[in-house]
């Protein structure tokens, strides 16, 4: 349901009982408010949501202080892009307060509004948009305009009234969230001041000759909030690097800092107790002096990185553009102090200003119980939060935070494509994706899901496997790392012996991959066989030191193929083997019975014969341009990949910069997709 609201004056009851009359008569006398601001008189419809994901808005204003009488319609496609139309410039209408809101330029054009009797109303532009409104007067619409037309002059001009009224008047009229005063995409402060009030009973429209479908829930809007739910946070492993540099063990400092506003002294207070965790004195007072020097530039490039490849993830799954666009903001605050924009307020779309609060009264809820969850709500309220989201979670925090017995369950079933069962190739491609953004973790791991699913897959072909038994082992191999986002980058990029703690926290990865794979249909098989690739035929292996006797074919073809790659590519620890000197390991290992001989037979085999065709210099790079890419690609700083080259750190910096410009990449994460993307990698 909208709202149609008239607005004659500031004060006083309008006694015009339908809304044409009211239009009508506002149009003929425009009795502008008193005061000094920019004021408008006329009569609109607040706001109208279609299902299909569009929204419609209406302005008719026979005076105003700033322009010429004008009309303007406001329009919201799919993808939450706004377009404003008005008979007048844009600074001459309704743009002049949310241009900034949204890439189109303004509209003018012949708008003409029609009514056909006292109660409807048709809304048409040219060649573009019939629009037809069927209004009610209900009893909530009733009790509204009675309750209006009884305060004082100056209630309207009040901003803590109209924002109780607004507060009391969307769940009153059933109408979603009115605002009557607030802060436009502009900057400008706006006050609205309705007389009369009625109720949208009826609507349908056409934009571009497509019919928008019935009015209801904007349910576009409830599907992006549920993906942005869900995937905000799987762009956390691809800064991992980053942030273990920074902060030592990144998942740690991930967990703690839910407990902490990230504004003000405690939010420093909480850098300076984390930055260099784990180090040395020395070192760790060398980095924090590096950090705190721009700790704000450090962390928005950190967070940059994180909500761009969330976003590059979202595409590779086939998530819609709203979501992308989404995920940018995941970082940003209601009070404007977020990274990386320093957005605030309603420029912040909805889905993620509800995703935000869910996302951490969930944390606290666990943690602290109900009361912890509302009390941290309240104290975030207006600064982290939006105050409207806190709101309607304290009006029932007890029925929204009581945890169902099977919270996996209950989410799958909120999925707005629960019926939806994937293709082979789309199965397959939402498992190469998945590998791949794995592999980001960490940078010497770049390529090595897809590398492991190749050799793993020809080398089950010349076994003789069927389709189906390829198909499994090469699907495994894309995903049997998954379980790596558990451990810290911290342990992964160890260069020295692991403690006896670590160990077991890498050991413990190849469960993770079962426990995460496991929860998704159709995927058992899979998990099973990329559970077992570091499993021996001795039960010298791990996770649960499984015998030849418990372990398949296919789980020994993976687990040859992922100690072949791991061998010839280089760990913090040590420098990658040869294709040679890797074969001989992978004898030895038979001989010492941890690897079955047929399987390391054929990946040989396959790893002999495996021919990967490389781009011939995509995207225009030179030679030295794809060599500065691949250092990039691995984690290499400017210093480092002027120490590797050759060149001073000015070169290095001015070849980076450039390879950025040619493919499109912003950051690490960027450059790494497009390197792999296109051959340039392969785990050497």
């Amino acid at each position: 349901m909208s709202a149609a609201l008239a607005q004659p004056t500031i004060s006083g009851m309008n006694t015009h009982s339908t809304p044409r009359a009211a239009a009508a008569a506002v149009t003929a006398h425009p009795v502008l408010p008193d005061g000094d601001d920019e004021r408008f008189v006329g009569f609109g419809i607040m706001g109208l949501p279609f299902a299909s994901g569009h929204y419609l808005a209406l302005r008719q204003f026979p005076a105003t202080t700033f322009a010429p009488a004008y009309t303007s319609v406001w329009h919201r496609d799919p993808s939450c892009t706004w377009t404003f139309y008005a008979t007048t410039p844009g600074q001459q209408s309704c743009a002049r307060y949310f241009s900034s809101a949204t890439p189109n330029d303004p509209v003018q054009c012949d708008i003409r509004v029609t009514w056909d009797s006292e109660w409807d109303v048709r809304i048409e532009i040219p060649d573009l948009l019939r629009w037809d409104v069927q209004l009610e007067n209900t009893l909530a619409t009733r009790t509204m305009t009675s309750l209006g037309g009884r305060l004082p002059q100056a209630a309207w001009t009040s901003k803590s009234v109209l924002s109780l009224i607004s507060r009391v008047a969307g769940p009153v009229l059933g109408a979603g969230d009115i605002r009557l005063t607030g802060t436009a995409a502009n900057g400008q402060h706006y006050m609205v001041a309705p007389t009369t009030v009625w109720a949208v009973g009826a609507s349908r429209a056409t934009v571009d000759g497509k019919d928008l479908g019935p009015t209801g829930p904007l349910m576009r809007q409830r599907d992006c909030t549920y993906y942005t739910a869900l995937i905000m946070w799987i762009g956390c492993h691809a800064d991992s690097h980053e942030y273990a540099r920074w902060f030592g063990d990144d998942i740690a400092v991930r967990r703690d800092s839910y407990l902490v506003d990230w504004s003000g002294l405690p939010y420093l207070r909480f850098l300076m107790a984390n930055t260099g965790r784990g180090q040395p004195v020395l070192r760790r007072l060398s980095v924090l002096a590096t950090l705190l020097a721009d700790a704000r530039g450090q962390i928005a490039e950190l967070i940059h990185s994180h909500c761009s490849s969330a976003g590059i993830l979202a595409d590779r799954l086939g998530l819609s553009a709203d979501v992308q666009t989404v995920l940018g903001y995941t970082f940003e605050r209601f009070d404007g102090g977020g990274l990386p924009g320093g957005v605030g307020g309603d420029a912040i779309p909805i889905p993620m200003r509800v995703a935000q609060l869910a996302d951490t009264a969930e944390v606290h809820h666990r943690t602290f119980g109900v009361d912890g969850a509302v009390a941290m709500a309240r104290s975030r309220s207006g600064g982290q939060f939006d105050p409207r989201v806190v709101d309607a979670f304290l009006a029932d925090a007890d029925a929204i935070l009581d945890p169902p017995e099977d919270a996996w369950s209950a989410a799958l079933r909120e999925a707005p494509d629960y019926e939806t069962a994937l293709a082979d190739g789309e199965l397959d491609e939402l498992l190469v994706a998945l590998g791949d953004f794995v592999d980001l973790k960490c940078p010497f791991t770049l390529g090595h899901s897809r590398a492991v699913a190749e050799l793993a897959a020809g080398a089950a072909a010349l076994m003789g496997m069927d389709t189906g038994g390829v198909d499994l082992v090469r699907r495994a191999g894309h995903v049997h790392d998954v379980g790596r986002i558990g451990v810290s980058n911290q342990v992964w990029s160890k260069p020295s012996t692991l403690t006896t703690g670590e160990m077991e926290r890498v050991r413990l990865h190849p469960y993770l991959t079962v426990r995460i794979l496991s929860q998704v249909g159709g995927l058992d098989a899979v998990a099973r066989v990329a559970g077992n690739h570091h499993e021996c035929l001795d039960g010298s292996g791990y996770p649960r030191g499984l015998t030849a006797a418990a372990l398949s074919v296919p789980d020994r073809v993976l687990a040859a193929a992922v100690a072949y790659r791991s061998a010839v590519e280089p760990r913090p620890y040590r420098v990658a083997l040869s294709p040679a000197a890797a074969a001989t390991r992978l004898r030895d290992r038979v001989r010492e019975g941890h690897l079955d001989e047929l399987a390391v037979d054929a990946v040989l085999s396959a790893a002999g014969h495996a021919a990967r065709r490389v781009s011939a210099r995509p995207g225009g790079l030179t030679p030295r341009e794809i060599e500065v890419l691949c250092l990039v690609a691995r984690g290499a700083s400017n210093k480092e990949i002027a120490a590797t080259l050759g060149i001073s750190g000015k070169t290095a910096r001015n070849h980076v910069e450039r390879t950025y410009a040619k493919i499109g990449a912003t950051n690490r994460i960027g450059a790494s997709m497009f390197a792999l993307g296109h051959g340039l990698i392969t785990p050497a």
